[in-house]
């Protein structure tokens, strides 16, 4: 490590004095580099300063967005286990409901219930899939419909014309 000498104040006179009263009058020969050294070493420490409290404020955001997710994460469990627990308490009551209707046949509002929620569920994923596959199918379709298109208008004709 340099040691680096501080210029004189400017309220010094220059003077100094070295041991054994020799020199009395003489100034010390102040280095023409002393000045830009401490301006360097005080950058140096504001840069070292300015990198510190970067890091510890992106600590404090990654904190934060943890702290943010885990809340997310808690309240999106907790509402979907309401759901669940909604869905499962209508069902079981409509198949009890049914049960009590239909005492002969024990279990049957457990049958319909559980079949009408696989016939239900299939139909919409059926539904879904349908629509899904007509929508990415447009999507595909008016993508290389603008890309022939832009093709025309820079070269007069489109890799579909040969």
């Amino acid at each position: 490590m340099v040691a680096i000498a501080e210029p004189d104040s400017p309220q010094s006179s220059g003077a100094s004095t070295e041991a054994g009263g020799e020199g009395e009058g003489q100034s010390s020969p102040q280095q023409p580099l002393d000045p830009l050294l401490l301006s360097l070493a005080q950058l140096t420490d504001f840069f070292h300063d300015y990198l510190e409290a970067r890091k510890d404020q992106i600590g404090a955001t990654v904190r934060k967005l943890v702290l943010i997710a885990a809340a997310v994460v808690t309240a999106t469990v907790m509402a979907i286990t309401i759901l669940v627990e909604s869905v499962v308490l209508l069902m079981s009551g409509l198949a009890e409901l049914i049960s009590a209707r239909w005492k002969n046949y024990p279990g049957l509002g457990e049958v319909l219930i559980g079949g009408d929620l696989i016939l239900f569920g299939s139909i919409i994923a059926i539904i879904g899939a349908v629509f899904w596959a007509r929508s990415s199918r447009k999507r595909l379709k008016n993508k290389y419909e603008r890309l022939h298109a832009e093709q025309r208008n820079r070269f007069g004709r489109d890799v579909s014309q040969h």
